[in-house]
């Protein structure tokens, strides 16, 4: 009597494959672990207390030339002295000065769903408040003319992993204010 080995049917994509189709589901990943990390050590209060984020956050005026630190509660793009602002994720690498890896901004449906909110709930690490800015995030380089929605099918993994300037193979580094 034959013996059929029946063999469990394979999934038709690993993770490690997947991750590699779309990189940006890890760096998001990464930075929502990020966030939240970052948020409980800014927090203030007993244990009970809601996180909170940072007060201050970076932002450019000019498409990536330069950055200003300003209210973390603010929703890129907004007005600035007659510019438009978006937030700035500024990165270092050792030994250099800090540099903008990429510009984020909300659509306009996540403009109007953060604004909805008060800046407690926006500074804070409720799941609700990262599923919006998650769906309605925008990034790209400085110095690129079009925005690519976070979650979208465009490679935004490329944008989210900045290298360093001048070929240096070091990893850059998340800067705060």
């Amino acid at each position: 009597m034959n013996q059929r080995i029946v063999k469990p049917p394979a999934c038709n994509m690993g993770v490690r494959e997947e991750l590699t189709r779309r990189p940006w589901i890890a760096v998001v990943t990464v930075a929502i672990g990020f966030t939240i990390i970052a948020l409980n050590l800014f927090s203030r209060g007993g244990t009970n207390a809601q996180p909170t984020a940072p007060s201050r956050v970076y932002f450019s005026d000019d498409d990536g030339k330069t950055f200003f630190a300003d209210d973390a509660a603010l929703i890129p793009p907004f007005d600035h002295n007659g510019h438009t602002a978006v937030m700035a994720m500024v990165f270092k690498c050792p030994g250099k000065q800090p540099f903008i890896g990429y510009l984020l901004r909300f659509n306009h449906e996540g403009r109007t769903a953060l604004a909805a909110l008060s800046e407690s709930q926006r500074r804070s690490a409720d799941a609700k408040v990262i599923g919006i800015k998650q769906k309605s995030a925008e990034v790209k380089r400085p110095g690129d003319t079009q925005w690519m929605a976070l979650g979208g099918e465009a490679p935004t993994g490329q944008i989210l992993r900045p290298h360093c300037p001048d070929g240096d193979a070091a990893t850059p580094e998340p800067v705060m204010p």
